[in-house]
């Protein structure tokens, strides 16, 4: 056996041990099976993540869409080297966030991404339990997916958000969503 095919197989050996001991622990209830964990630590090296943040980060709906935690995308930005982000803005009520490229010692504005509440109302997240109960956390998320899709695609690969694909409604969508004071939907 020479050296090449020797430290495949120890990969492949070890990504079954960890698999197995990572199903085992009952730590990640998504994982019922460790074919299920070694997908995800696949799809995560292939992006540069290690095994914990793999299964912490990435999920996969159960129509097979693959979807990434918003903070492992910034996360995937910010280790890039080629990108950075800083947050302008976070309240309750709006998130901004300027993306740049970076070259050499330089950082060069390549867009803003914002995310408000009344984009959220017309994503129909206003009046979940979530973003009631956290709406800087899902303005910072959304805002944070989209600048990352926007100007950074390729440290992502173009998934989405777990957080977007949990509230993809593929019919689409007849009526217009209004806000009171409160921010509740009113109309639609």
């Amino acid at each position: 056996m020479n050296n090449e095919n020797e430290i495949e197989t120890f990969k492949t050996d070890e990504v079954d041990y960890s698999s197995k001991a990572l199903v085992d622990s009952g730590f990640f209830p998504d994982l019922k099976s460790v074919a299920q964990a070694k997908v995800k630590i696949w799809i995560g090296r292939s992006l540069g993540l290690s095994e914990f943040q793999s299964l912490t980060g990435i999920y996969i709906t159960p129509k097979g869409q693959i979807g990434l935690a918003a903070v492992t995308m910034g996360s995937l930005v910010k280790v890039s080297g080629k990108y950075n982000y800083i947050i302008d803005v976070l309240d309750e009520t709006n998130c901004e966030i300027s993306f740049y490229r970076v070259k050499g010692d330089a950082e060069i504005l390549i867009g803003k991404s914002t995310f408000n509440l009344k984009d959220a109302a017309k994503c129909g997240l206003v009046n979940k339990d979530t973003f009631k109960s956290y709406p800087k956390n899902m303005l910072l998320c959304r805002a944070l997916a989209n600048g990352c899709r926007w100007y950074a695609p390729e440290t992502i690969c173009g998934y989405y958000a777990i957080e977007e694909l949990d509230d993809v409604d593929y019919a689409p969508v007849a009526k217009t969503i209004e806000l009171n004071a409160d921010g509740e939907i009113t109309g639609g």
